[in-house]
């Protein structure tokens, strides 16, 4: 199993990816998907940013310690907060967002 630091390395790496996808405007609200009318479309960074959180999800299973990890606690705020996403709630959900208090 890898060390913690290089687990914790690879997270930070995959937050920086995630904040790399943020477009630098809020996009325009996508029409309604077919299947569930009161959810819209995603963008394709939004498609990008879930992938992405599924990586970290599966990164911090693998080391407890890292649930504990404050710094990483500012990463996961740093892309919550982005004003890209602020205030959308589909993104809310993002699993990059809730993966330490998922695991």
């Amino acid at each position: 199993m890898p060390r913690s630091t290089e687990l914790r390395n690879s997270v930070t790496r995959l937050i920086n990816e995630a904040l790399n996808h943020l477009p630098d405007t809020r996009p325009k609200d996508l029409p309604p998907t077919e299947l569930i009318p009161e959810a819209s479309e995603w963008h394709s960074f939004e498609h990008e940013l879930w992938k992405l959180g599924e990586e970290v999800r599966s990164l911090i299973s693998k080391k407890v310690a890292l649930r504990r990890d404050l710094d990483l606690y500012s990463c996961f705020f740093s892309l919550h907060t982005s004003p890209v996403l602020y205030g959308v709630p589909k993104l809310q959900g993002c699993s990059l967002i809730l993966t330490l208090r998922d695991t």
